[in-house]
């Protein structure tokens, strides 16, 4: 006879409610990484219409920047970032403040290479277009399912003799 008392049956609906969580985040942030994939084809593909060349030249050598790249990149970064998250929702004690504040200061970092490098106007404003909605979904959407630390089973310094 098998006997399931209220605090083991609590502890599996916790348990499946945990697994549902982080099966939900894992989709939010896959979506999230595959939208700004999108989102930065879409912006290449317009700007390309509109007569951007997308080339960067600088010390005697030029990049054209192709939809293939764009999409790599993105998909690259977007994965970088997601490790970064799962990363300070592990180690950090406020994952999505660090998180913001880490992403947008490789966002303002980014920009340096589109300035820094020759480049039409054309082909300046579409990176930085792209730059800017690639972080705005990354950083939100990440931001959004960032979990709180586990703090429940930490040791306080507080709790020694006499506290």
């Amino acid at each position: 006879m098998n006997i399931i008392s209220p605090s083991s049956a609590a502890s599996a609906a916790r348990s499946r409610d945990v697994a549902g969580t982080a099966a939900r985040r894992r989709r939010a942030r896959a979506t999230a990484v595959l939208a700004a994939a999108a989102a930065a084809s879409a912006i290449w593909l317009l700007a390309d219409a509109a007569g951007a060349d997308f080339t960067m030249r600088a010390a005697g050598q030029s990049l054209t920047i192709i939809l293939p790249m764009v999409i790599v990149v993105t998909l690259w970064f977007g994965g970088v970032a997601w490790a970064a998250i799962a990363l300070l929702e592990r180690y950090a004690s406020s994952a999505a403040t660090t998180w913001t504040r880490l992403a947008g200061g490789i966002l303002l970092l980014s920009f340096v290479p589109i300035f820094a490098e020759h480049a039409t106007a054309g082909t300046r404003a579409a990176l930085v277009a792209i730059h800017l909605t690639v972080a705005t979904i990354l950083i939100t959407a990440l931001r959004r399912t960032a979990k709180a630390r586990d703090t429940s089973h930490a040791i306080s310094r507080d709790t020694g003799p006499g506290s």
